[in-house]
């Protein structure tokens, strides 16, 4: 009986190594591979892109919030809590560059070089998610708040991707956007098996 539950113990480790192994994403990726899990990754950031640093989400006004900073997301929206959103940004983008992007739309950031505070593009109340009508501009001495004017985000063609390196663990591609007038390098990276944006794509 021990002689069996050691052969048993011996045949599990080595399982355990090759499961181990072959879910690990050791070798290298082809070049149409990487081309694929860019696109993919690239073209799921846009929407995130455009809710963060963009137009937004959709909101509308109550009577509570005509004069409030922040507004009521739609009911149409693609998102109704933080928690969902994160979901999204996290299985796009590298767990370093998700940080990023979570601090500016729900911790706001600290403008060094002009001395102002951002404030979160989303928060929470009671269970409510609530957009930051004036993203950017923001005075808060004046009677009105400046209207917002966000960043123009680029949509980017991934039909056409130029593979710059490939490694185990490491991707580099050139995309151009829409309107050919703006090429960006775009990095990728393998985390836990799975491929994730580590470059801006806005």
């Amino acid at each position: 009986m021990g002689k069996i539950k050691r052969i048993l113990s011996l045949l599990f480790a080595s399982l355990l190594v090759i499961l181990t192994f072959s879910g690990c994403g050791c070798a290298k990726i082809s070049e149409e591979e990487a081309k694929l899990e860019i696109k993919k990754l690239v073209d799921a950031s846009y929407d995130l892109n455009v809710i963060i640093y963009g137009e937004g989400l959709p909101y509308y006004e109550r009577t509570d919030t005509i004069n409030q900073l922040y507004a009521p997301v739609a009911d149409t929206a693609k998102y109704k809590s933080i928690s969902n959103l994160k979901v999204d940004i996290r299985k796009t983008f590298s767990e370093s560059y998700s940080k990023i992007l979570e601090a500016t739309a729900f911790e706001g950031q600290e403008g060094v070089e002009f001395g102002y505070h951002n404030q979160p593009r989303y928060i929470e109340v009671l269970g409510e998610l609530m957009v930051l009508k004036d993203f950017y501009n923001v005075d808060f001495d004046s009677d009105k708040y400046g209207e917002y004017e966000g960043i123009k985000v680029q949509k980017y063609n991934t039909n056409v991707i130029k593979i710059v390196k490939i490694s185990k663990r490491f991707v580099e591609g050139e995309i151009t956007s829409v309107d050919g007038k703006t090429t960006i390098r775009v990095t990728l990276v393998l985390e836990n098996g799975e491929w994730r944006l580590d470059s801006p794509t806005y």
